[in-house]
């Protein structure tokens, strides 16, 4: 179907154009306005925000919340695609630099297509350096099959890591996963996919496995970040598994504000209570089940 199906005889499309917020930058397209939201990552042995990830929000005229992928949707019809999305990347940078912070890493969720431009890393190296933000406070997320087994795209991910950025293999455990992919492509951190968290919930034989997997992670050199955590047995599950990163809405939801550096500080040093009596605990009915065994064997 084409544009003069869809549109109106006459009709202009709007160009997506940089707009603000009071002191925070926005995306103008059309009716939409669209904005950055940031969401804690925690360090779980430093009991802090170590970064922020950056995502996507739009609404209305009327001020109403729409999906941002209504947005870029009708931005993929009309051609705009591109633009609205460097746009969008452009205002995630003078956003997270508003928070002034000094540490903290910025996590940027990379579309394949933009990895494959081979323009892509000297042009966001060109906005970092009008913002004054250093590529070693960036995580470029890759998405765990994006690019296939090329020589070229490991190729890319190695420029960039050259260029000063952080890697993040996003997605791992999905599908088809294996660790060679992440000692092809030497991540900094490897995100555990979501469906990894749900499987470990329902079936305790693979939350006893998980241990083993983070384990192979660290030994291979990377560290380990898991979220989607929205309830205290997931974020239990994480801490047992001994992960690096922890987020997700039972930390702290998307927000256009920073947090306190530590905002999860409590919640981390509870968890750690829980999870040595639960393991505590395990070791107790362990050592029950065991108990007339090893009688036999004394007598």
């Amino acid at each position: 179907m084409s544009m003069v199906d869809l549109d109106p005889p006459r009709f202009q499309p709007p160009r997506p154009i940089a707009g603000d917020d009071g002191s925070r930058r926005t995306v103008l397209y059309g009716e939409y306005t669209v904005f950055s939201v940031f969401q804690p990552v925690f360090s779980v042995s430093h009991r802090r925000a170590i970064g922020y990830h950056a995502s996507l929000r739009a609404r209305d005229d009327a001020d109403r919340q729409v999906p941002s992928h209504e947005v870029f949707t009708q931005a993929a019809r009309r051609g705009d695609l591109l633009e609205l999305g460097r746009l969008a990347e452009s205002l995630h940078l003078g956003n997270f630099f508003s928070f002034d912070s000094d540490d903290e890493w910025l996590f940027l969720s990379l579309h394949p297509a933009a990895l494959m431009d081979t323009s892509y890393g000297d042009a966001l190296l060109a906005s970092l350096k009008n913002i004054g933000l250093p590529p070693q406070r960036v995580v470029l997320e890759v998405p765990e099959q994006a690019g296939g087994e090329t020589t070229r795209f490991a190729e890319i991910i190695d420029s960039l890591r050259k260029s000063g950025f952080l890697i993040a293999l996003d997605g791992f455990g999905v599908k088809h996963s294996n660790i060679d992919r992440v000692w092809h492509l030497r991540p900094d951190i490897v995100t555990l996919d979501r469906c990894i968290l749900q499987q470990a919930s329902e079936h305790s034989h693979i939350e006893r496995v998980l241990p083993g997997l983070v384990s192979l992670l660290h030994e291979s050199g990377q560290l380990v970040l898991m979220g989607g955590l929205s309830t205290e047995r997931d974020a239990l599950i994480a801490l047992e598994c001994n992960v690096d990163f922890v987020q997700g809405a039972y930390f702290a939801g998307p927000s256009v504000e920073a947090v306190k550096p530590q905002a999860a500080q409590g919640v981390l040093d509870a968890l750690s209570a829980a999870s040595r009596e639960r393991v505590a605990a395990r070791e107790r009915t362990q050592s029950a089940r065991l108990a007339p065994y090893v009688g036999a064997l004394e007598t």
